[in-house]
């Protein structure tokens, strides 16, 4: 059975999306004061939007991807989605919960780069680095878990860092184009 890339529409959403990342992290990096701290909080609930669309259309169109494996990134992308409406309705709140926000969003989407690193239909090399980037996206969102005091020094580091890595990934995606189930000529 052949199987056909993602729509056009999908890989150009997932380019803007890597797009939009990587311009986000390089602007974090750029005003690393605390004036800039209101504008973290407000591109980590984007961030954590753009991912929450990103699992829900995976979930709903990664027809390849077993139904565990889709379930579970449907229901990332709603828990993302519902932790990205805070910062934009109380800021105040959400630069005091950003760190937690963030380590946990940041957990999801590592949780579902593996997933989809070890469940699709990818190339070796594609796959080996969705796996990476999940570790790496993992290990930063534990490291603020468990030092929140450090992971606050460090804010302006590992969110760019996390941004920059979802946003390598969805570009690289974009480009490859990965393979998303049946093709219509198959049928």
């Amino acid at each position: 059975m052949e199987m056909q890339k993602t729509p056009m529409w999908y890989r150009i959403l997932e380019l803007i999306l890597g797009i939009l990342a990587i311009a986000l992290a390089v602007w974090i990096i750029a005003l690393p004061t605390i004036a800039a701290l209101y504008g973290i909080v407000l591109i980590f609930g984007f961030g954590l939007l753009f991912l929450g669309i990103q699992a829900l259309l995976r979930g709903f169109f990664a027809r390849e991807l077993p139904g565990w494996s889709r379930a579970l990134n449907i229901i990332a992308g709603i828990l993302a989605i519902i932790l990205a409406v805070i910062p934009f309705t109380e800021p105040i709140l959400g630069a005091a919960m950003v760190l937690w926000f963030m380590s946990f969003g940041l957990l999801f989407y590592g949780l579902s780069m593996l997933m989809l690193g070890f469940a699709a239909d990818v190339p070796g090399w594609y796959k080996a680095l969705l796996i990476l980037f999940g570790f790496i996206m993992m290990i930063i969102a534990f490291q603020v878990i468990w030092y929140p005091l450090w992971g606050l020094l460090f804010l302006t580091i590992m969110l760019p860092l996390g941004l920059i890595f979802g946003g390598f990934q969805l570009i690289i995606s974009a480009a490859i184009g990965t393979k998303m189930g049946p093709s219509v000529e198959a049928q």
